[in-house]
């Protein structure tokens, strides 16, 4: 299952260690804290997307400006992906399969910030990549009779779905991930504090399922972000 304590206190300890950096170098350094909307889907060349996952987004960051207008910004980052995807004829008893996946993120971004600003607001762009650790996965299996069974994807288990009995065995998810991220936002700053909102795309680079190696991770974000 999803270890949501674990990753939170990761997240958590990040922050402390990086404001006590942070007011020690309060000129050029930064931390923030970020949470969010983000909607993330399984994109395949092969199979069509049936349903996408939606859940909350939080990390921390730790940013250090380079230039007047260039600002390097490793986070780490817990969200939810994964979404439901057709079997196909693959499995002719099972109608779709679907992943919940619980990933700590540890992205690095570079932004890109125009010296144009008007009442404190300043425009931004980023891009970077990220290495994806899985910290929790869930899979639900579809019967042809819409009949539903849920089981954790290490687990081996035999289940009788659709009037048949199946041999599940353990799906092992490629970890770590990899993926790009690009995106855009604004940010209101004033002496000791930013606040911000952004919007990201994030994109996998490793195959989810082994079965099929064009299925790929796929994220949408709304971010609110606060630098202190």
């Amino acid at each position: 299952m999803v270890d949501f304590r674990r990753a939170a206190a990761l997240v958590l300890t990040a922050l402390a260690l990086g404001v006590a950096r942070a007011h020690a170098q309060r000129s050029a350094h930064a931390v923030g804290f970020q949470a969010g909307y983000a909607n993330s889907s399984l994109q395949s060349q092969s199979l069509e997307a049936l349903e996408s996952r939606q859940g909350a987004f939080v990390g921390v960051y730790y940013r250090a400006r380079v230039l007047s207008w260039l600002t390097l910004q490793p986070e780490m980052d817990f969200t939810l992906k994964g979404g439901e995807v057709p079997l196909g004829e693959a499995i002719p008893s099972l109608q779709s399969l679907s992943l919940d996946l619980g990933v700590l993120e540890v992205p690095l971004l570079i932004k890109v910030a125009p010296p144009y600003r008007r009442e404190s607001l300043r425009p931004f762009l980023f891009g970077g990549a990220s290495i994806g650790l899985e910290v929790g996965c869930t899979r639900t299996l579809v019967a042809a009779n819409d009949q539903v069974r849920s089981i954790d994807c290490s687990a081996a288990e035999t289940l009788v779905l659709g009037g048949e009995t199946l041999d599940v065995a353990p799906l092992k998810i490629p970890s770590p991930d990899v993926s790009w991220i690009v995106g855009a936002g604004i940010q209101w700053e004033r002496k000791d504090i930013g606040i911000g909102i952004e919007a990201r795309f994030q994109r996998g680079l490793r195959e989810v399922l082994p079965a099929d190696p064009t299925i790929r991770n796929q994220l949408w974000a709304i971010v609110l972000a606060l630098t202190i």
